[in-house]
C-alpha cells in the first residue's frame, strides 16, 4: 500500500486511563514518575491494601498509594470520594483510579501475585508459605520499593491481616522502627491513602482478569464470571475445565479449597475436558539430572511449541492429591485427544524428590497422538523363584509361622 494512502496511526492510549497501564501476569507496576514533593525529599504517608484474597481464579494484588504529609489536607479534600473499594461500583472505582493516575501529587504501585505463584508457594511440600505470609511479604516489598526510590516514608497505614497489634509490631520490627505504622481493620474505609491503595489494587486485579490470555493453546473459555467460588459462573467454569490428571488451566489457584475439592471429585476425563487436553503418548528426555532410567508420569497442558510438560517422581506417590500407580514413559496411559508437538519444553517436577525421582529433566520431544481408549497398565511383579512363591503370602507378602525357610 502506498504510504500516502495508508491510514493514520492510532493515537496513543491516554496515560491517565486504566487501559494504558501495562499489567504483568506476575510482578510489580508503578507510577513512572515520583510526585514532585516526594522527589524533593518531603516526608510522605503511605497506605497499603490488598484485593483478591477470596477468588479461586486470577491473581491477588497488593496496592500502595502515597503523598507528601504537607499536602495531606489538600489531597484528602480533592480526593474525598475515595473509599473502601468494596463499597464502590466498578465504574466508580475505574473513575477514581483514573483520578489517581491524573494527580501528580500521588505516587502508587501494585504488586501482582499470579495464581501460579500462590499455588507454588502454598503447596510446597517443605515449608509451605501461608497466604498471610505472602501478604506480609508483599506489603514489605511495596514499602521497601518506595524507600528504594528515595521516598521518605514516615507514616504507613495498613489494612490488618490477623491481629492488628501483632501485625503492627511485625512491620515495625521489619523496618527497624524507622516508620510509624497504623494497622487497623477496615483501614481502607478509615484512611484515604489506604482507600486509594485499595482502589489501585482492585482495579488492577479486575483488569488483569479481563485481559487474561490463556497459556493453554486451544482454550478460550472466558465465561468464568468474577472468579469467586460463590459465583455460579465460576463454579461452572471449574466443573468444565477440571481434569483428573492435568488439574486446571493456569488461571486457577490450585491451593484454594474449592479447586482442591473439585479435583478430588474428578475421577475420569469427561467430554468437555477432552476438548482442551490430550495426553502425552511419547516423551524423550535428555540426561540432565535424575537416574539413568527414570520411571515417571508426564503430564501436558496446551498444544504446540512451548507447551509446559510436568514430570513427577517415579516412586509410588500422589498425583494431584490422589494415589496412583507408577507408569514408565510410554507404558500406555492413553486418552482421546489431538496431535501436537512441543520442542525443548521444560520439565518440572510435580512432587518433591523420592526414590527413583526425576529432579530435573529437559524434554527433547513430546508427541501427542489422537487416541480413542484409556488404558492404564503396569506389569505385575512376578516371583523369581519357587521358594519365593512358596514362602510369601499372596495377600501381604509376609512370611507365616508355618512357612519353611529354604
Amino acid at each position: 500500500m502506498d504510504s500516502s494512502t495508508a491510514p493514520p496511526p492510532a493515537p496513543p492510549a491516554d496515560p491517565r486511563k486504566v487501559e494504558a497501564v501495562a499489567i504483568p501476569v506476575d510482578g510489580l507496576i508503578e507510577a513512572p514518575q515520583l510526585p514532585p514533593k516526594a522527589r524533593a525529599g518531603a516526608a510522605c504517608k503511605l497506605g497499603i491494601d490488598e484485593a483478591g484474597r477470596g477468588p479461586v481464579l486470577g491473581a491477588m494484588t497488593f496496592g500502595c498509594c502515597y503523598w507528601a504529609v504537607e499536602e495531606d489536607a489538600d489531597v484528602e479534600r480533592d480526593q474525598e470520594e475515595i473509599n473502601d473499594s468494596k463499597q464502590l461500583t466498578e465504574d466508580q472505582r475505574a473513575k477514581l483510579f483514573e483520578r489517581v493516575l491524573d494527580d501528580d501529587r500521588l505516587g502508587w504501585a501494585v504488586e501482582v501475585v499470579s495464581a501460579a505463584r500462590l499455588s507454588r508457594e502454598m503447596l510446597r511440600k517443605k515449608a509451605p508459605v501461608s497466604l498471610n505470609a505472602i501478604s506480609f511479604d508483599a506489603t514489605c516489598r511495596l514499602i521497601q520499593r518506595a524507600l528504594d526510590r528515595n521516598v521518605d516514608v514516615v507514616e504507613a497505614y495498613v489494612d490488618t491481616v490477623g491481629d492488628p497489634d501483632v501485625y503492627r509490631d511485625r512491620l515495625t520490627r521489619h523496618f527497624e522502627g524507622r516508620i510509624s505504622f497504623t494497622v487497623a481493620k477496615k483501614a481502607d474505609a478509615l484512611y484515604k491513602c489506604t482507600g486509594a491503595a485499595s482502589i489501585c489494587a482492585k482495579v488492577i486485579r479486575d483488569e488483569s482478569l479481563r485481559r487474561w490470555v490463556f497459556e493453554e493453546r486451544g482454550l478460550d473459555d472466558r465465561d468464568f464470571g468474577s472468579g469467586y467460588p460463590s459465583d455460579p459462573a465460576c463454579v461452572a467454569w471449574l466443573r468444565r475445565n477440571a481434569h483428573a490428571v492435568f488439574g486446571f488451566p493456569a488461571l486457577a489457584r490450585f491451593s484454594w479449597q474449592p479447586a482442591k475439592q473439585r479435583l478430588k471429585d474428578v475421577d475420569a476425563v469427561d467430554d468437555d475436558t477432552r476438548a482442551h487436553f490430550a495426553f502425552v503418548a511419547e516423551v524423550e528426555f535428555d540426561e540432565v539430572g535424575g537416574p539413568a532410567r527414570p520411571r515417571c508420569t508426564s503430564a501436558w497442558r496446551g498444544a504446540g511449541a512451548g507447551a509446559m510438560v510436568s514430570v513427577r517422581t517415579g516412586a509410588r506417590g500422589q498425583r494431584r492429591g490422589e494415589h496412583d500407580e507408577d507408569h514408565g514413559v510410554g507404558h500406555g496411559l492413553e486418552e482421546e485427544g489431538t496431535r501436537a508437538r512441543a520442542e525443548e519444553a521444560e520439565a518440572r517436577p510435580l512432587l518433591p524428590a523420592a526414590r527413583n525421582a526425576v529432579v530435573a529433566r529437559r524434554v527433547v520431544r513430546v508427541t501427542l497422538a489422537p487416541l480413542t481408549r484409556t488404558v492404564v497398565s503396569e506389569p505385575e511383579p512376578r516371583a523369581t523363584s519357587r521358594a519365593g512363591r512358596r514362602g510369601r503370602n499372596a495377600d501381604d507378602g509376609r512370611r507365616r509361622p508355618g512357612d519353611r525357610r529354604v
